[in-house]
């Protein structure tokens, strides 16, 4: 209900919101951070007029208006919106609370007698004046009232509202219990002589759609029976307005524009503004979007966390020394201490993990391993003090280090940590897990490869292909809709590679099918991968079968233009397609013909790593064809040029040309003048062209150095 006043109120509504649930008011928690008076100590509420109301009419001349106090006007308190559209359109949020919780509220709930309070001082007249306040000045009143049919929450279902959600969780005790519900509302509403309400039925809490049709389903038989309504038109309604599972809104009472973003479909906000909308009249509601940053200082007033987490945050994310010294002081403390609260230990590892994340230059490597290390240990605290609460965000910070880790060549500790997020994200069956999980799978895959363990690799990647088929197009959380297609065309060039060609074919082709399957938004977001997936198959048939090339080259060219319709991709997919073409007619035998069709590619607008990959297939068409002199010029001036990646074939293909040509010894001339060329900061590209130098080249260039006149030269 929270939610949905916010929803109201962000548009320009008047919204007033009543927590009638006097037995265990808890509305207010959720505007905390809005209230000048959070806790309800010092204001007034409902309980309180009530009571105001019968020692006034209970004196022996009472006043003229009977009902004034039934105007609330100086109880209810105005939220602070920090949306100026909000103020501009005169929307607005006020809450009239249940009652000033101090040590006299539980008495003056459980003193009151309601049958009482209607029989002898006419509690209905009063009500009825109190309600019609509010509708004077407000365009919306939510009343958050108690479960149930008795006393308050009768009030709330049978005598206010024109509009009545009833919200259940799929299970027997909660759907039995709202299908009475329904029943004592329609009976009771009858006898007043009222209009029945408009009765939204809301599940709540829904798990996996697949696992809850048969309770839909009995739900639906219940529900129509009581308001006899149609069984199938109530299973459809059901199943349109369920509100999913969100595990975060268990941690704090929290409203959902802290938790989430305004374009993530399917999230809490999103759903609370539709049921918003429908509430409404189907009226245009917009999901406001406010600065992260703003929303940040906000929720830290109510926030129940250590107040020194406001204090990381300023830090921005340890980008200058200074921060990071004041961290790993923060550290050696938390380290030293077994008294420190979970949540700052969890928020101290993720600032400390994340800096060393970052650039190189900040700070020196010995400084962000001790940050990488330290903050993972003290975070691993905070997951054992309360694994439910801390799992997603300990598995997270387990997969930022296993990714440092992995780009350091540490393999083992990477793949301990990467494993173990798996097993920590694999807990929780929600699909945002599962997705989770299946990532952190590919991830131990990347490593298992980087290792050699190349059957270890084929099993976790196996492992996350099984965990994306399990979700279903509609499980499958936002932004995760293109994960399955580049899981499983990750596993065919695995499988390729191991020389399973039959399963990599059939996977290759799965990949594409699962493109359909994710929204044009996506595929535009991913085109890199959208390209890989569809040129797949057309790769792996050009290596295993020449004759069914040219008929795989062609559906991929129909796949792509269906999938990327007209966009700037579509050159980048002809560009590959032609490339796979020459590649195929070269290993045919045909290097005149794959010539043509290299030399007719427009190298313009391609990526350098894509002209290193044409221009290599020129020089093996060109020496193919004993055009051995072209080829080596072609390849003398690709090697000088440091923007072109060095492709593993090149310096062979170039030895080759060479050795045809009569001039094998250039190599080594060749070779060094790329290697004075590369940046020095490139290690790994320096270190990949010695490694090229044969005992033969190293013997030339000792004799071409022995003759220098000084160190520095001969270095």
């Amino acid at each position: 209900m929270a939610n949905v006043a916010w929803a109201l109120a962000t548009n320009g509504e008047r919204v007033l919101a009543i927590d009638w649930d006097l037995e265990a008011p808890g509305l207010h928690r959720y505007f905390h951070p809005f209230l000048s008076d959070p806790e309800q100590a010092s204001t007034p509420g409902l309980m309180d007029r009530i009571w105001d109301y019968i020692d006034q009419v209970s004196i022996a001349e009472p006043p003229a208006d009977r009902f004034a106090l039934a105007n609330c006007e100086n109880l209810v308190q105005p939220l602070d919106l920090p949306i100026r559209s909000v103020r501009k359109r005169k929307g607005c949020l006020h809450l009239l609370g249940a009652g000033k919780q101090d040590e006299q509220y539980s008495e003056k709930v459980g003193g009151l007698d309601w049958a009482n309070f209607y029989e002898r001082f006419d509690g209905r007249g009063f009500i009825d004046r109190l309600i019609g306040w509010a509708r004077e000045n407000y365009t919306h009143i939510l009343i958050d009232s108690r479960t149930g049919v008795a006393d308050t929450a009768g009030i709330c279902t049978a005598q206010l509202p024109d509009a009545l959600v009833l919200c259940l969780v799929y299970n027997r005790q909660s759907i039995e219990g709202s299908a009475a519900v329904a029943r004592s509302i329609v009976q009771t509403r009858e006898k007043l002589g009222l209009p029945r309400p408009n009765i939204f039925v809301l599940p709540c809490r829904v798990e996996e759609r697949s696992v809850v049709d048969s309770a839909r389903r009995y739900a639906a038989r219940q529900i129509s029976k009581a308001l006899g309504s149609e069984r199938q038109q109530m299973e459809r309604v059901l199943r349109r307005d369920e509100i999913r599972h969100y595990p975060w809104c268990a941690f704090e009472e929290k409203l959902a524009v802290f938790e989430e973003v305004a374009d993530e479909r399917g999230s809490m906000l999103d759903a609370t503004h539709e049921l918003a909308r429908r509430m409404s009249g189907n009226k245009a509601l917009k999901i406001v979007e406010i600065e992260p940053g703003l929303l940040a200082s906000i929720w830290r007033r109510a926030a129940f966390d250590d107040p020194r987490i406001a204090d990381l945050e300023t830090l921005n994310e340890c980008t200058t020394e200074s921060a990071q010294e004041q961290v790993l002081i923060w550290l050696d403390e938390a380290m030293s201490s077994r008294e420190e609260r979970p949540d700052w230990l969890m928020a101290l590892g993720e600032v400390a993990v994340r800096s060393a994340a970052g650039p190189r230059e900040n700070g020196s490597r010995s400084t962000r391993e001790a940050l990488a290390t330290t903050g993972l240990r003290v975070a691993d605290r905070a997951y054992d003090a309360d694994p439910q609460q801390y799992g997603t965000r300990f598995a997270l910070l387990l997969q930022m280090r296993a990714a440092q880790l992995q780009k350091l060549r540490d393999y083992d500790l990477a793949l301990a940590l990467g494993e173990r997020a798996a097993h920590i994200f694999g807990r929780d069956r929600h699909s945002v897990s599962r997705n989770r999980q299946a990532r952190a799978l590919e991830r131990v895959a990347e490593i298992r490869l980087a290792m050699g363990d190349y059957l270890a690799a084929v099993q976790a990647q196996h492992k996350a292909v099984d965990l994306y088929r399990s979700f279903g197009r509609r499980a499958r959380p936002i932004g995760g809709e293109i994960d399955a297609a580049r899981a499983t065309r990750t596993l065919a060039e695995m499988l390729y590679v191991r020389g399973d060609t039959s399963a990599a074919l059939d996977l290759a082709g799965e990949a594409v099918k699962l493109l359909y399957e994710a929204g044009t938004t996506m595929l535009s977001r991913n085109a890199g991968e959208v390209l890989r997936v569809i040129t797949k198959r057309a790769e792996i048939m050009a290596q295993i079968d020449l004759d069914q090339t040219a008929s795989e080259i062609t559906r991929a060219r129909i796949m792509g233009g269906q999938i990327l319709g007209a966009s700037d991709q579509i050159a980048t997919l002809e560009l590959r397609l032609r490339r796979i073409e020459a590649e195929a007619l070269i290993r045919r035998g045909s290097p005149v013909e794959a010539l043509a069709k290299l030399r007719a590619i427009d190298l313009a607008e391609a990526s350098p790593v894509e002209r290193a990959e044409v221009i290599e297939l020129i020089v093996s068409a060109l020496v193919d064809s004993g055009q051995v002199n072209e080829a080596v010029e072609l390849l003398k001036d690709a090697m000088q040029d440091t923007d072109l990646p060095l492709l593993k074939a090149m310096p062979n293909l170039l030895r080759r040309a060479l050795k045809a040509s009569g001039r094998e010894a250039d190599i080594t001339q060749i070779l060094l003048e790329r290697l004075m060329r590369q940046e020095p900061t490139d290690s790994v590209q320096m270190s990949e062209l010695l490694r090229l130098l044969n005992d033969d080249d190293w013997s030339r260039l000792a004799k071409a150095t022995s003759g220098k006149s000084s160190p520095s030269d001969t270095q």
